[in-house]
């Protein structure tokens, strides 16, 4: 007598009944930890932009905005370009590329609407929603803060 080879059909059943109970607990755990991971991704990108943008302001010597899209996630720089000879700020804005896209995943909002703009000299306004904006994943909320001067905080 030879020994069976292979598993019974109760064995299988056992297997596939445990792994489904396995991705039945794991996969709420995932959907949390992606969330959180798109917010964390969403606020860096918005705080490192603001100072990016600041730091052009003062780096060219002209006026530069920043507007925060909430409808699209997306952001757009403008600026007023350098001309003339000697070189003098055009007095008159336009955008710096295309819209950037802050959050690619749809799960991320910001409000309000925020556009800031940056003076040569670092000072830091809002011409468009406030200083004070947040973005949330609808669990989470984290508060930007741009103070006067570029400096971000970021709070829940």
């Amino acid at each position: 007598m030879s020994p069976s080879m292979g598993f019974t059909l109760l064995e299988l059943v056992l297997v596939v009944s445990v792994l489904g109970v396995m991705m039945g607990v794991s996969v709420p755990f995932i959907r949390s930890a992606l969330k959180s991971y798109h917010l964390s991704a969403a606020v860096v990108a918005v705080s490192g932009t603001v100072q990016a943008t600041r730091y052009q302001a003062v780096m060219y010597g002209c006026l530069y905005k920043v507007a925060f899209n909430q409808n699209s996630t997306t952001y757009q720089v403008s600026n007023e370009p350098l001309s003339g000879n000697p070189p003098t700020c055009a007095g008159s804005f336009s955008n710096v590329g295309g819209a950037i896209p802050w959050s690619s995943s749809g799960d991320v909002s910001l409000s309000p609407s925020t556009t800031l703009q940056f003076g040569p000299n670092g000072i830091v306004t809002a011409t468009t929603g406030s200083t004070t904006f947040s973005l949330t994943n609808g669990t989470t909320t984290e508060q930007i803060v741009v103070s006067g001067v570029g400096n971000v905080t970021v709070s829940p």
